[in-house]
């Protein structure tokens, strides 16, 4: 794996925040943060991520909001152009947000966090960026012939 890989969190909750950023401290990772969704536009519009961390419920007050879902529209956009992929990490995942992102916005894993495992989470993560970089080399192939 390469040095320096960029990934961005998306997550309201400070505490999770700090946990996730936590479990990947020791990886070779620069690591962005969003608390919501503008910000997360904002970021995914101004740089470069190998892979996004998104909680589907921001605002978690408000049992109706999943932005996590409109971020990950955004996230579609970049990933046709730089290969960005995404991880869905939310205790609120209803199965069929979570069909729906894996079906509709090629999403490469799913982490509950009632069960989420500091391990799991960082091999999880490798195996995201590692595809990052394949698809990368796809978009690079298609553009530029091999």
């Amino acid at each position: 794996m390469q040095p320096e890989c960029r990934i961005l969190i998306v997550e309201d909750e400070s505490d999770w925040l700090r946990r996730l950023k936590n479990y990947l401290a020791d990886e070779p990772y620069s690591i962005k943060i969003a608390e919501n969704f503008q910000k997360a536009a904002n970021l995914l519009r101004d740089h470069v991520f190998d892979t996004v961390l998104v909680d589907l419920r921001l605002r978690h007050w408000k049992r109706d909001n999943f932005e996590g879902m409109e971020i990950l529209k955004l996230i579609d956009k970049v990933a046709e152009e730089q290969g960005t992929t995404a991880i869905i990490v939310s205790a609120y995942g209803k199965a069929q947000h979570v069909r729906e992102g894996f079906k509709m916005h090629g999403i490469v894993d799913y982490i509950d966090k009632k069960e989420l495992d500091p391990e799991a989470l960082r091999q999880a993560v490798r195996a995201a960026v590692a595809e990052a970089y394949s698809r990368r080399g796809e978009i690079l192939d298609r553009k530029y012939g091999e």
